[in-house]
Parts: structure tokens; C-alpha cells; sequence
């Protein structure tokens, strides 16, 4: 898994001016997405722009 494991237990010290925020989370974010019917018309257009510009490349 190309991790190195160290036997033995380890202890650290942080000193030092710090300051920790505590808070709620943040509602989500609503994302806009395609709806199934979207996406099957936006793959057809692809597939219909991909085709045309074929058959101009070989014209």
C-alpha cells in the first residue's frame, strides 16, 4: 500500500499562539444538474455535432 509503519508510540508538543474555530456546519450547497431527458439530448447533440464534423473532414 506503500505506507511505512513504525512500531512504538510517539508524543508531540505544539506551543505557540493558536486559536481553534468551533462552529456548525454550513448548510449545503445546492448544485444545479441535468436532469435524465437533459443528458440524453446533450449526449445526442454531441453524437450528432461529432458525426457532422467527420463527414466534413472526409468531404
Amino acid at each position: 500500500d506503500g505506507l511505512t509503519q513504525i512500531p512504538g508510540s510517539f508524543g508531540y508538543t505544539i506551543t505557540g499562539p493558536a486559536a481553534v474555530a468551533v462552529g456548525t456546519a454550513a448548510e449545503p450547497t445546492a448544485v444545479p444538474t441535468l436532469s435524465e431527458w437533459s443528458m440524453v439530448l446533450l449526449a445526442s447533440l454531441a453524437g450528432v455535432l461529432g458525426l457532422r464534423r467527420l463527414r466534413r473532414r472526409q468531404a
